[in-house]
């Protein structure tokens, strides 16, 4: 470790090192990819009424509805078989937010998208968005209705879920999973396995890099199809609202 030399119970910085510099400490701390999925099934289990995950390729039984894959120079290809110059990749998930038993139809309620750290080095909206999603629903699960007279009212999370729809998307799982213990160490990518920055990638008004053809990548291909449906299937044909949490 760092020495404390002047005795004042802190470790001294090394010259030439920022004194807010972590190392490898945030990374290590971040949720990783498998704790994610992981955690999100373990969190449907418990409670159903609110959460479904939801895994795009066997949802829509489209094979082609994963990641672009990390390249690996042994792996399998899709059928299980050993292959050279492999590419490992990653399912797609949606993780869905409501109450379904919300005497609402579903098509009648507000819609929302959360994109979760769609550059993969960028670890915030992912950690805070997970962490979002699991109060959401923890305190609607768990809270008990207690009138209380207020100057103005105010929403609890049950209430929301009933009038609500909430898709969180973690669309980058290759630059997530790159940044992990065994898949490369701490470097998380901002690009997909194709090196593509997907944030580039999906046809939109405004900055689009030239170089790429935007929806080339089987992550925007997917997501982009399956949130289509989405809104296709609520009664104003659209979203109410959406966030790109970098």
């Amino acid at each position: 470790g760092v020495p404390d030399d002047d005795g004042d119970g802190i470790r001294d910085t090394p010259a030439g090192v920022s004194p807010y510099a972590k190392g490898r400490v945030c990374a290590e701390q971040f949720l990783g990819y498998d704790e994610v999925i992981a955690g999100s099934e373990f969190l449907e289990r418990t409670y159903p009424r609110f959460l479904q995950v939801i895994r795009l390729d066997e949802a829509y039984d489209n094979p082609n509805y994963r990641s672009a894959g990390v390249p690996t120079l042994f792996g399998l290809d899709e059928d299980g078989n050993p292959q050279v110059l492999a590419r490992e990749r990653r399912p797609l998930y949606l993780f869905k937010v409501t109450d379904a038993q919300s005497p609402i139809p579903e098509a009648d309620r507000l819609h929302f998208a959360y994109s979760l750290s769609i550059h993969g080095i960028e670890r915030a909206g992912v950690e805070g968005g997970i962490r979002a999603m699991e109060d959401l629903i923890t305190w609607a699960a768990c809270e008990k209705i207690v009138e209380t007279p207020t100057a103005h009212e105010v929403p609890t999370a049950g209430e929301v879920l009933r009038r609500s729809v909430i898709y969180f998307v973690p669309p980058n799982p290759d630059g997530w999973r790159r940044g992990e213990a065994g898949e490369g160490g701490v470097y998380y990518q901002r690009y997909n396995g194709n090196g593509v920055d997907l944030n580039r990638d999906w046809p939109t008004i405004g900055y689009t890099y030239r170089p790429y053809s935007p929806g080339s990548e089987p992550e925007t291909k997917a997501y982009a199809e399956v949130l289509r449906r989405v809104r296709d299937a609520t009664s104003g044909d659209r979203f109410a609202g959406g966030i790109d949490l970098h």
